[in-house]
């Protein structure tokens, strides 16, 4: 029943995220390895204030490394790491920025002030 839950959710998470989401730069803190793979928490910011959250992934990722993550901009405590997606070192410094999508450098004058 918990994976039933579990997966629901993510859906739900994932769904609520490409309506209301923006992306911003978060930053892998700390790791920890489990009997699923490896627990990685990471933070970012948000209108001077940090957030964070965490994943379970078999692959492995480095400590300081800069991926977007997706967040709502009403409730930032619902987001996912988009670890599949790092940060262009052009845009490593936007670290209190956000985006309607996931910038590349062709997109990147679209770096919009948080407010």
């Amino acid at each position: 029943m918990f994976l039933g839950t579990l997966v629901i959710y993510a859906i739900y998470l994932f769904i609520y995220l490409k309506i209301w989401g923006v992306f911003g730069i978060a930053v892998l803190t700390d790791a920890t390895a489990t009997s699923e793979g490896i627990d990685y928490k990471y933070e970012f910011q948000y209108k001077n204030e940090t957030y964070s959250g965490s994943f379970t992934d078999i692959s492995k990722h480095e400590i300081g490394e800069k991926n977007f993550v997706s967040f709502s901009k009403f409730n930032p405590n619902k987001n996912l790491l988009q670890y599949h997606h790092k940060v262009p070192d052009c845009l490593k410094e936007y670290a209190s920025y956000y985006w309607d999508e996931i910038p590349t450098r062709s997109t990147s004058n679209i770096v919009l002030p948080i407010k």
